[in-house]
């Protein structure tokens, strides 16, 4: 019978349909099958054992399958087959086979007799060859990182484990190091995701050609990389090591026709010296690492025990930040806008707080930035928002505060909050379930902000103004030059930050560029309120030189919404 693959079968039997499906099963199977006689003859062969042999369908069918294999094996295939009939069960034999074109096959053949035809046993050929890059690619898989071809983390770890029990025996030192890029989110925000893989490749490399054949350098993943330094003498072989690596990093590299720069932090810790197991040696100098990140980037920090117990409060400390919220342990101050000529209250910044069980009331500044890296920020900054509307609507409500014309919630706008696209809509929707309107609200966006020109910022803060909200400018410190900037969004007021208001005190000089500031921003019409008042003298210079109105210590500190209100009650000058 001759075999074919793209046209149907012919069968004279009753059960021609069924044998009809079994041969189309045969023939399109992705194993290598053959059917052989008791003589060793092929008799049928299908699409995939053709192709191992490197022959065209059908073409040795009538032949000896003794003539792809060497004449040393040949015997072996005789007794393989010879077994199969004899014994009526599977046999398994691992033979070289020769194809057409010169190459052997290293192949395990399985034959078992076909049921209902004596004459017939169907043999199966899996190429070991193949077998084995199979193997050798699910290891790559397992143990190396794709993109670099560095060991990964488990393969790392496993190293790592070796050379302990290595150095313990030998009474050896040894190093681990973690190196972090630094701001590598920038390369793929600006250039994509492939100059970044490129930047990781080349910087792989790099630091690859610094380390000794026997060091290990691994990628974590992202941009964190591991290096085990073996035979280390002292701190100084680590810290010599960890600088070269520095120094490679820091090269630029070439990126879509142009060259980028990267530096990387670099935490350290020494076997035995700071651990003795591998996870802990990885773990310290992971903080090392992330001290070197804190203490400004593009650093070498080694890990110390005093720097594990400051890691350890960090720790508790995001643990107990994540419970602010929930347990209802933030909290909203209140600092009030006082006007220089009258000194009535003309407004109240709402001040976001910590009531820390462990250390008291907190500062926004001195918490908000660890929430931030925790992904905590968003949840707290929505919170302050809706928290002080609600006061405000309180107070309205309650007769506290009247005259809505004169006295405005502020509360902050963080970047995070002014760069995303629904601010405006969940501003208005948080007013609307409250009550409140916008007339009674002012928002505040720092000079930061606004210099980093972001459209979506802009946008923002313009439709902002459209709904009645009023906006302040806060933190001014950068003088004439941003001035041109504030042109672009409609501001009502000016807030000069506290650090430059005293600055600008000290000398007669900083009193001049105090005065034209005040008289610049007023002929642009901007009302001027000066953050950091906190002495008479301060308070009359301001007066005199026609500051609208001021805030600061000298006339009151941030108050929760108790005592605020007790003070709004008071009577109040005119």
């Amino acid at each position: 019978m001759t075999a074919t693959f793209d046209h149907d079968y012919e069968f004279d039997d009753d059960n021609a349909a069924s044998e009809k499906y079994y041969q189309h099963l045969f023939y399109q199977a992705p194993v290598a099958s053959l059917l052989l006689s008791r003589d060793g003859h092929i008799r049928e062969i299908n699409r995939r054992a053709a192709e191992m042999l490197a022959i065209h369908s059908g073409e040795y069918v009538g032949q000896a399958l003794l003539v792809f294999v060497r004449p040393k094996d040949q015997l072996a295939l005789t007794d393989h087959i010879a077994a199969v009939f004899s014994q009526g069960r599977q046999q398994s034999l691992d033979i070289e086979l020769q194809t057409t074109d010169g190459r052997l096959v290293y192949t395990r053949m399985i034959s078992l007799p076909v049921e209902g035809k004596l004459d017939l046993c169907q043999t199966t050929l899996l190429d070991l060859n193949e077998q084995t890059r199979d193997e050798n690619l699910l290891n790559q898989l397992a143990y190396y990182d794709q993109l670099t071809g560095l060991p990964n983390r488990i393969l790392f770890s496993d190293r790592l484990h070796w050379a302990i029990r290595d150095a313990r025996r030998q009474n050896e030192r040894l190093a681990v190091m973690v190196i972090d890029l630094d701001h590598f989110k920038q390369v793929n925000d600006t250039l994509g995701h492939e100059a970044g893989d490129q930047l990781l490749q080349a910087v792989a490399a790099r630091m690859l050609a610094c380390l000794r054949e026997a060091d290990t350098l691994s990628r974590m993943g992202g941009d964190e990389f591991t290096a085990l330094m073996l035979h280390i003498g002292d701190n100084q072989d680590a810290i010599a090591a960890a600088g070269r690596l520095l120094e490679a990093i820091t090269q630029p590299v070439e990126i879509k026709g142009k060259p980028q720069t990267v530096s990387a932090s670099i935490g350290i810790c020494l076997y035995p010296d700071d651990g003795e197991e591998a996870d802990q040696l990885i773990h310290n100098a992971d903080i090392a690492m992330y001290r070197a990140k804190t203490s400004g980037r593009s650093r070498i920090s080694f890990f110390s025990k005093s720097l594990k117990a400051a890691v350890s409060r960090q720790n508790e400390m995001e643990h107990r930040l994540r419970l602010a919220l929930p347990e209802q342990q933030l909290e909203v101050y209140y600092q009030p806008f006082i006007d220089a000529i009258t000194c009535r209250i003309i407004g109240l910044e709402a001040l976001l707080r910590w009531r820390s069980d462990h250390n008291g009331v907190m500062t926004a500044g001195q918490f908000l930035p660890i929430a931030d890296q925790l992904g905590l920020a968003d949840s707290f900054e929505d919170w302050a928002l809706q928290s002080a509307c609600l006061q405000m609507k309180d107070w309205i409500n309650r007769g506290v505060i009247r005259d809505l014309g004169q006295c405005r919630m502020a509360v902050n706008l963080s970047v995070n909050q002014l760069e995303k696209p629904d601010l405006c809509s969940r501003i208005t929707s948080i007013l609307q379930s409250i009550g409140l309107p916008g007339s009674a609200l002012a928002l505040e966006a720092s000079e930061t902000t606004l210099r980093q020109g972001s459209k979506i910022v802009l946008e923002n803060l313009k439709n902002i103004h459209q709904q009645g909200i009023a906006l302040h400018l806060d933190d001014f410190s950068q003088g004439f030059s941003s001035l041109q900037t504030i042109n672009k969004i409609p501001f009502d007021c000016l807030k000069i930050d506290q650090i430059y208001t005293s600055v600008f005190l000290e000398n007669k000089q900083g009193e001049a560029l105090l005065d034209a500031l005040l008289n610049l921003s007023h002929i642009l019409g901007l009302r001027v309120i000066a953050e950091g008042v906190e002495s008479p003298q301060a308070y009359a210079w301001l007066k005199e030189h026609a500051c609208d109105g001021m805030q600061g210590f000298y006339f009151c500190r941030p108050l929760p919404a108790l005592k605020m209100e007790m003070l709004l009650g008071l009577p109040q000058s005119s």
